[in-house]
């Protein structure tokens, strides 16, 4: 094989060496008598090296891969392409360039993989650059030869719109999760429902309470005795519609999104100075060292605009040289965390306001808002019993009728002539009439008289007959 490689290389070197072989050695002249035979050998090797020289340097065409994109989990994208690959280029080793970046970053993120799919956290991006190109290498390991190139295939991707935006969350007391989000109308149906979901510690949880709005739809969700732990897991937020298979997902670390609790344990201190406050810092799931804490003190005159004081890293403590000692004031102190590792997004609640100073007389509007609402429930009381009793009657009589004079003066005519109506009784009585006319014996005559017994009724007869 060597010879038949030098053979092919020089076509001087056969020649070259049968004359030295003849001048040599004699037994090899009688070699030469097969000729014929080694010209065919050195033939059949020449042709297979050529076929493999040509392999090597042949112009492979690769065609630029098919990418599709999806979207199965809330956040993430898969990739995946198709390269259409011959038989022959399987011989080679193949690998892919694998770049992308979102719409409003300018730096490409690139990657060399032997897979044909990959997978990208959108975060809170919508859009996203992707292109895939696919190469060949003789050496897999070292690539030491790059064989065949393909033209970029290039994809731009836009997240479909979900029918709800700006979801956000937020961590309190400790334990204590709330998260809103917004409607979109044009985007949602009116009888659609949003529900609510997460995961945390490789558990998933529901939402547990749910805030409306006047139409009963969700629009938020509140969350309880969560107990967030102060090792950097992350909390996976998903929110979707019942109308749309679109889901909207959020990453969050807790410590990030958390609102802390007032300072603790506040109190005064009356210096020659001035006025000494002093504090503990609250508490929190993370980083509880004072220097990754940052306070604000608001001192606020009664009635007035308030004063605010950002302090140092650490601080627990603020003095207050000039003050009005005659004048009341009230003081307010709350926290934040700044640490690059728990930095919070937002500052805590307030403190409850401890008052000092003079205590001042009443203020002027007080007493006027005071006496403004006795006098308003006075009226409305006095309306009421004025009202309910009557009042108006007696200042405004009603204006009396001649008409219903007369005819109540009619009627007590016609019941006074009805009073003086007469009932009459027949009693018969029987009686006996003597006559002296003649001497002879008397006679008796039976004479039936009728009587009347006249009664008048409601007439009032004294005993002697007087009216």
């Amino acid at each position: 094989m060597c010879i038949a490689q030098d053979l092919l290389l020089n076509d001087n070197v056969p020649n070259q060496a049968s004359y030295s072989l003849a001048e040599t050695t004699p037994d090899i002249m009688t070699t030469l008598e097969g000729t014929p035979l080694l010209i065919l050998g050195m033939t059949l090797c020449k042709l297979v090296i050529s076929t493999q020289l040509s392999a090597e340097n042949r112009q492979y065409v690769l065609n630029s891969p098919s990418v599709t994109i999806s979207d199965h989990v809330p956040g993430r994208i898969n990739v995946s392409w198709e390269p259409h690959l011959t038989e022959q280029m399987m011989n080679f080793t193949v690998k892919y360039k694998f770049f992308y970046k979102f719409k409003n970053k300018t730096d490409w993120k690139k990657e060399r993989r032997m897979e044909k799919y990959a997978k990208i956290n959108l975060k809170s991006h919508s859009n996203v650059w992707v292109k895939v190109s696919t190469q060949l290498f003789h050496d897999m390991e070292l690539e030491t030869k790059l064989v065949a190139e393909s033209i970029w295939t290039e994809v731009f991707y836009t997240v479909p719109k979900a029918p709800l935006e700006n979801l956000s969350c937020i961590v309190y007391n400790l334990s204590s999760l709330n998260c809103t989000w917004q409607i979109v109308k044009d985007r949602s149906s009116e009888d659609a429902q949003f529900l609510f979901a997460f995961r945390y510690m490789h558990k998933k949880f529901k939402c547990q309470h749910y805030f409306t709005n006047k139409q009963k739809r969700n629009v938020g969700c509140h969350m309880e005795d969560m107990y967030f732990h102060s090792t950097r897991r992350r909390l996976n937020v998903t929110v979707w519609c019942t109308c749309s298979t679109v889901k909207v997902n959020r990453v969050y670390l807790p410590s990030l999104i958390e609102k802390l609790n007032p300072p603790i344990n506040m109190s005064l201190y009356p210096e020659e100075a001035g006025l000494r406050i002093r504090w503990m810092q609250p508490l929190t799931i993370r980083s509880s060292q004072p220097i990754c804490f940052s306070y604000q003190v608001k001192l606020a005159e009664v009635s007035k605009k308030p004063n605010f004081y950002v302090l140092e890293k650490g601080e627990v403590e603020h003095l207050i040289p000039h003050y009005d000692k005659e004048k009341k004031y009230s003081v307010q102190v709350r926290a934040k965390k700044i640490c690059s590792s728990a930095k919070s997004k937002y500052w805590g609640e307030w403190s409850e306001p401890v008052f000092f100073g003079k205590e001042d007389d009443m203020e002027p509007w007080i007493i006027v808002t005071t006496c403004s609402i006795f006098l308003t429930l006075l009226f409305v009381l006095l309306g009421y019993l004025w009202k309910r009793y009557g009042g108006l009657k007696v200042i405004f009589p009603p204006v009396p009728d001649p008409s219903a004079k007369l005819k109540q003066w009619f009627v007590s005519k016609e019941t006074h002539g009805q009073n003086l109506v007469f009932f009459q009784d027949e009693d018969v009585a029987t009686v006996e009439i003597l006559t002296d006319s003649s001497p002879g014996p008397q006679e008796v005559v039976e004479v039936n008289v009728t009587t009347r017994n006249a009664q008048v009724t409601n007439l009032g007869l004294d005993s002697a007959g007087n009216l």
